[in-house]
């Protein structure tokens, strides 16, 4: 496995992958350049990203344990408040999650008795999601902890370098999606 097998490897498995390929390789493999650079796992988008999204996550998660949820029920619960009704493959394609996770994810919200699921009448097959009053106490419940945690989490941040990461975090994940399109 040559440096660019590597680097490929990484920008498609993510952190793990990054980090195996790394320490599965001797120094010796890694002293391939490319250019004047040498392969740093620290600066491989995949690790970056990865090590960003667990920081946050599991850091909201605990800010979220108070009120007995997790970041991704509320983030299910705000967006089928968003749409008021949802159906359950609308909201896996909305958070980007798969459809039997979005099915475990909502019998978890339906056994809180934070959503409902009833059928739809345009289509038979399909249920539609809702917010019980309860839910959306809860989602009430947990808007000031998001914006606090928001708040918190950008501190000393100009509004211009969000601005410039959203960007920037926009065009890797198009750049990556054209990179799984052309590999399907």
């Amino acid at each position: 496995m040559d440096f660019n097998d590597v680097v490929n490897r990484c920008l498609q498995d993510g952190k793990a992958a990054c980090i195996h390929w790394v320490s599965a390789r001797n120094a010796q493999d890694f002293d391939e350049k490319r250019g004047s650079e040498m392969f740093d796992v620290h600066d491989c988008i995949a690790f970056l990203t990865n090590n960003g999204a667990k920081a946050v996550g599991e850091a909201m998660n605990n800010q979220f344990k108070k009120q007995d949820l997790t970041r991704t029920q509320w983030t299910a619960l705000y967006f089928i408040d968003q749409h008021h009704k949802i159906s359950q493959k609308n909201l896996a394609h909305t958070m980007v999650i798969s459809e039997p996770s979005v099915v475990h994810l909502i019998e978890r919200l339906e056994n809180h008795g934070l959503v409902t699921r009833t059928g739809d009448p345009e289509n038979f097959r399909s249920k539609l999601i809702a917010l019980t009053e309860k839910g959306k106490a809860a989602l009430d419940a947990l808007f000031p902890i998001v914006e606090a945690f928001n708040k918190d989490g950008t501190k000393d941040i100009s509004p211009e370098d969000l601005d410039v990461f959203k960007r920037v975090m926009a065009q890797i994940i198009h750049n990556v999606e054209r990179i799984s399109d052309c590999e399907s």
